[in-house]
């Protein structure tokens, strides 16, 4: 079920900083939220009002909240209602004025997409290929170079997302060196 709720969160009866929301949507079973707040939520009726008592994880990325018990205070758990799947619906979601036009199109874009990456992985194992069979010395200069290059792109990746590389490297347990490292068979390929 989707569920569309306004919640309220609190800590020893203070609430705290992102822990409320509205009309906020939910897919029960997703796993979006801690740990046993959705299966509070099964079995409560729409426009009901619940408390959802949970713990916090003890590795929470929020360490005044970690391990922490708290309170959810929902309200207003509402339906979530999907439009129905005719040509009113595709006339209003693409530029195709049939439900059939609409999903031919989706066909021709799965199937392109399909395409696309079967091609991609082909050349990808000729390029892999290609480099196992080659010898070459690399100078260590140009793999740190590219390292680097590899690394700023994916900090940028990062910043598109809100996050900074520090953080990403805080989330994922990692610190510069062992991340540049892991990028450097990756930056011989490729040269």
């Amino acid at each position: 079920d989707i569920l569309t709720i306004d919640y309220s969160g609190s800590v020893d009866g203070v609430k705290f900083e992102g822990g409320t929301a509205e009309d906020q949507t939910l897919v029960i079973g997703s796993g979006a939220f801690i740990p046993g707040f959705e299966e509070q939520l099964v079995g409560k009726n729409l426009n009901e009002t619940a408390d959802i008592n949970v713990t916090f994880p003890e590795e929470y990325h929020a360490p005044d909240l970690a391990g922490k018990d708290a309170v959810f205070t929902v309200k207003a758990i509402k339906e979530k209602e999907l439009p129905e799947l005719d040509d009113e619906f595709a006339a209003e979601v693409s530029e195709f004025e049939t439900l059939e036009d609409y999903k031919a199109d989706i066909k021709e874009k799965i199937r392109d997409r399909k395409k696309e990456a079967a091609n991609t992985e082909r050349e990808n194992k000729i390029v892999d290929a290609a480099v196992e069979a080659a010898t070459m010395d690399i100078p260590e200069a140009m793999i740190e170079e590219q390292v680097q290059q590899m690394t700023d792109e994916f900090a940028q990746r990062l910043s598109y997302q809100g996050l900074s590389m520090e953080q990403y490297l805080m989330f994922s347990g990692m610190d510069a060196q062992k991340f540049a490292d892991d990028l450097k068979p990756q930056a011989v390929k490729r040269i």
